[in-house]
């Protein structure tokens, strides 16, 4: 069975118990086969929750190492270019052309900011773009204190939903 049938047995069995139809032996003698299988539902769910979450955290680390990869790479790529431009520059040669590649010192400039803690002034604020980001979020302690102390809130509930996993 599934766990949708399973699920209206248990009702089926409470309501033939409401009107009477079971003696209480036969409702205890259901009710204990419905528990076995519930319980060995509930086993199997576990199961795959564990194993689904067990993945889940197995492929964020694997990406928290490839995104360090990432970053000892780009890293790399960096010192490497900056080797090669600073030799480029010693030796006076601002372009190179090789068999198979051609580099070109600043063939696409890019802007290096020398004092990013510089206080703006008038001299410079036709430079500036003045960005403001302001989020909001819930403030979820204060939620749960609220709803706990007996205020209702009309856009909030305390959910119950979470399942917390034991063994044993």
């Amino acid at each position: 069975m599934n766990l949708y049938e399973i699920t209206n047995e248990y009702l089926h069995l409470q309501e033939a118990m409401e009107n009477e139809e079971l003696t209480e032996k036969e409702y205890a003698d259901m009710l204990e086969c419905m528990d076995f299988e519930l319980e060995n539902k509930v086993d199997g769910y576990c199961y795959v929750m564990k194993n689904i979450d067990a993945t889940a955290k197995a492929l964020k680390a694997e990406a928290d190492k490839l995104n360090a990869r990432r970053k000892v790479l780009e890293k790399r790529l960096e010192r490497l270019q900056k080797t090669l431009v600073d030799s480029m520059k010693v030796i006076g040669k601002e372009k190179i052309k090789g068999q198979v590649f051609g580099i070109k010192i600043g063939a696409r400039p890019s802007v290096k900011i020398l004092d990013e803690t510089r206080k703006f002034s008038e001299d410079v604020n036709k430079y500036v773009t003045v960005k403001t980001v302001t989020t909001r979020e819930w403030n979820k302690v204060a939620i749960t204190e609220a709803i706990k102390s007996g205020e209702v809130l009309d856009f909030a509930v305390l959910d119950r939903s979470k399942l917390q996993i034991t063994t044993g």
